[in-house]
């Protein structure tokens, strides 16, 4: 029969025990013949009860050393431990138990994973929710998110994969886009004004508005005064 790791333990737990009430019981038994023999001369001295059965098989204490290893063998096959095939940590009970080895892959003999072939950049950009325009700070919205010229992020495509592109340029008509990696460009086309809106042309600006455009020529209002200077 295999004896558990537990069983083990438990044998070294009893040969501690007998050892410690051994030196424990030695003492009492010597202080009970001191006071035996302080007694009168003919008092009766009550005997000690036998115990019922082997000694060896009904009491730990009268199991003679050589005996130890029988005795909590027979102990240990009446516990409810030894009819468990883990014990309370989760531990094997059988000594001679090899947990399996996980199997090894290596990299050779993988399966190559299959190579999804990418849109072109202007088909992934052309998804794009634009939602606010600033040409002139080469800047657009998409939801509360501003996106400047210059600026590099990942797309991420309905299949998962990550495209990393960077902004070009800002003009009201497309966006500019290049992939960082490869250098392919996309162009992102604007629907332009929405229906029934167009852009006017050849607007007077309201007074004190002037064209955000350092290049933009300053209009010259003709002179109020009735004698300009000559």
């Amino acid at each position: 029969m295999k004896v558990s790791s537990s069983g083990q333990l438990i044998r070294r737990f009893a040969a501690a025990f007998f050892a410690v009430a051994g030196a424990v019981l030695a003492p009492c038994a010597l202080a009970q013949a001191k006071t035996s023999s302080l007694l009168p001369p003919g008092t009766p001295v009550a005997p000690q009860a036998p115990p019922l059965g082997n000694p060896e098989e009904t009491d730990a204490r009268y199991v003679k050393p050589e005996n130890y290893a029988a005795y909590v063998a027979k102990i240990s096959a009446t516990l409810a431990m030894s009819q468990r095939a883990f014990d309370s940590f989760g531990r094997n009970q059988d000594p001679n138990y090899r947990p399996p080895q996980p199997e090894l892959i290596r990299p050779d003999t993988a399966e190559p994973s299959q190579q999804v072939a990418q849109a072109p950049l202007s088909e992934l950009v052309s998804s794009i929710q634009v939602t606010m325009l600033m040409p002139t700070k080469q800047t657009f919205f998409v939801g509360d998110r501003a996106f400047h010229r210059g600026d590099r992020f990942p797309l991420r495509t309905p299949a998962g994969s990550l495209v990393n592109v960077e902004v070009l340029s800002v003009n009201s008509s497309s966006i500019v886009f290049r992939e960082t990696t490869k250098g392919e460009v996309g162009v992102l086309r604007l629907g332009g004004s929405p229906e029934g809106v167009k852009r006017g042309t050849n607007l007077e600006m309201p007074p004190g508005i002037t064209v955000p455009n350092p290049a933009a020529p300053l209009d010259l209002q003709p002179s109020q005064d009735p004698n300009p200077p000559r």
